[in-house]
C-alpha cells in the first residue's frame, strides 16, 4: 500500500483488516504526497521489485492539490492530461497485478474541492481502460460523515465526537474499504 496521510492514519487498522482477510500488507506512507512526488515514486519502484498480487495507491487528495497547482501554469485540461498519463504509466508498471486506486473525499474545503471531482473523474476514466484496476469510491462511502469520522478539515480521521471512546471509525471504514477491494482483486484472479 502506497499513500499519503490517510494510509498513515489507518495503518494499524489496515494491517489488522488485511491480516484478517489473509492478505499481507507492506505500507509506505507519508503525509502530503501526490502520485508525482519523489516519495511515492520511490515507493512504487520498491513495489515493482516485491512479489505481490495487489498494489494499493491512495494519493488522490494530494493529487487534486497537485493538479490544481499545475492548472495555474498549464491550464486545467493540460494538467488533467498530465495526471491521467501519470496514472496510466503507474498502472502499466504493474502488469499482471491488480491495482487498487482509492479516490478522494470530495467534501473537504481545503483539499481543492473542484479539482477533487475532476481527479476522481480521471481516476474512473483511467480505471475503465484497464482490466486490472479496482477503484475504491471513498468519496461516496465517506460523503455523509463529518465529525463522526473526521476532524475539522473533513479529510483526516478523528475520533467520533459523539463517543467517549477514542475510536477512529473513519480510519476503520477506510481500512475495510481497501481490504474489500484487495479481496475483490483476489476473487477476480481466481
Amino acid at each position: 500500500m502506497i499513500g499519503d496521510s490517510l494510509i498513515q492514519q489507518s495503518r494499524d487498522r489496515l494491517v489488522t483488516t488485511m491480516t484478517g482477510a489473509d492478505h499481507a500488507a507492506t505500507i509506505a506512507s507519508k503525509p502530503s504526497q501526490p502520485l508525482s512526488s519523489e516519495f511515492i515514486q520511490t515507493a512504487l519502484a520498491g513495489a515493482e521489485t516485491r512479489p505481490s498480487d495487489v498494489v494499493v495507491l491512495a494519493t488522490a487528495s494530494n493529487d487534486a492539490l497537485a493538479v490544481a497547482q499545475l492548472t495555474g501554469s498549464v491550464g486545467e485540461e493540460n494538467a488533467r492530461a498530465v495526471y491521467r498519463q501519470l496514472l496510466t504509466d503507474t498502472i502499466a508498471r504493474f502488469p499482471g497485478r491488480c491495482v487498487v486506486v482509492v479516490n478522494a473525499r470530495d467534501v473537504s474545503p481545503i483539499f481543492a474541492p473542484l479539482q477533487v471531482a475532476l481527479v476522481n473523474q480521471d481516476i474512473d476514466t483511467v480505471a475503465a481502460a484497464h482490466d486490472n484496476v479496482v477503484v475504491v469510491d471513498w468519496a461516496t462511502m465517506s460523503r455523509a460523515h463529518r465529525g463522526d469520522w473526521f476532524v475539522a478539515d473533513l479529510e483526516h480521521f478523528g475520533p467520533d465526537v459523539s463517543s467517549t471512546a477514542n475510536v477512529l471509525p473513519g480510519a476503520q471504514a477506510y481500512a475495510d474499504a481497501i481490504t474489500a477491494a484487495t479481496t475483490s482483486c483476489a476473487a477476480r484472479a481466481a
